[in-house]
């Protein structure tokens, strides 16, 4: 009886699933997922309040106030579309001026 038993716990091992291999953990800092999650949820939110700030001041009748924030506003989006821009350039021009 007892070999019987000890048979079958053998026979459900054997079938019994192999765990996967562990992932290696990362090196590095995830710089895409950082960019990713400031174009995602943290510009958004900056474009809406300054939207807010703008239509508040517009609406209060300060006119001069209102056109020099947007264009602050005009000139930092600006700015960091640029700095979108060369993240998607840089490598490309990093290759060509040293090869």
């Amino acid at each position: 009886m007892l070999t019987e038993i000890l048979s079958q716990a053998a026979d459900l091992l054997a079938l019994a699933p192999t765990p996967e291999p562990a992932q290696p953990a990362p090196t590095g800092i995830n710089t895409d997922g950082i960019v990713n999650f400031f174009g995602m949820k943290i510009a958004p939110v900056l474009v809406a309040v300054v939207g807010v700030v703008v239509l508040g001041r517009a609406n209060r009748g300060q006119v001069s106030q209102t056109l020099t924030s947007s264009a602050i506003t005009m000139v930092g989006v600006g700015m960091i579309a640029g700095a979108t821009a060369w993240f998607a350039i840089g490598p490309g021009l990093v290759d060509v001026i040293f090869q």
